[in-house]
């Protein structure tokens, strides 16, 4: 009877075990399946963090630090992908998170006083990452001609995420 029971025991514990690998959602990259205990989420902000360095131009990097930090704030970006997330080849799967970085850029874009904002938070981190004091521009009068980071720049680098998109 030991034997039964203790195989009878050994079945429920695989049939546990595959209960719960199909309720994870595998996320397919470049090299393999993503059969991670990182989250789903995660591995997608990862991902979509690789094509921020990839898609944004921006020599100081202050520009990507503040568009990453919006990335990871907004949950419902990447969340609608990572909720019903199918095993996606790698061209799918960038595709899906240049969607997802264009619709970030476009939000900031969607106002000039987001991008102001936005662009005076780049400002800042350019101003923390370099050790200098920052040039905060003012609508209405000319950049400082040492500002790395006016509002046509981040327009420009915003639009060239934009672009990106397939």
């Amino acid at each position: 009877m030991a034997l039964r029971d203790e195989l009878e025991a050994e079945a429920k514990r695989e049939l546990g075990r595959r209960a719960a690998e199909e309720k994870s959602v595998p996320v397919r990259f470049e090299g393999g399946l993503g059969g991670s205990p990182v989250p789903p989420l995660e591995q997608l902000r990862a991902a979509a963090v690789v094509l921020i360095h990839e898609v944004v131009p921006d020599n100081d990097g202050a520009l990507r630090k503040v568009f990453e930090q919006d990335l990871r704030s907004d949950d419902q970006l990447l969340g609608a992908l990572a909720g019903g997330l199918p095993i996606w080849t790698a061209a799918e799967l960038r595709a899906h998170l240049l969607q997802a970085l264009a619709t970030l850029a476009k939000r900031t874009l969607s106002t000039e006083a987001a991008l102001h904002e936005f662009t005076r938070r780049v400002d800042a981190v350019w101003g923390q990452l370099l050790g200098e004091r920052p040039h905060f521009e003012t609508p209405g009068h000319a950049a400082h001609p040492d500002d790395p980071y006016t509002f046509a720049s981040v327009r420009g680098a915003l639009e060239a995420v934009i672009n990106a998109n397939p």
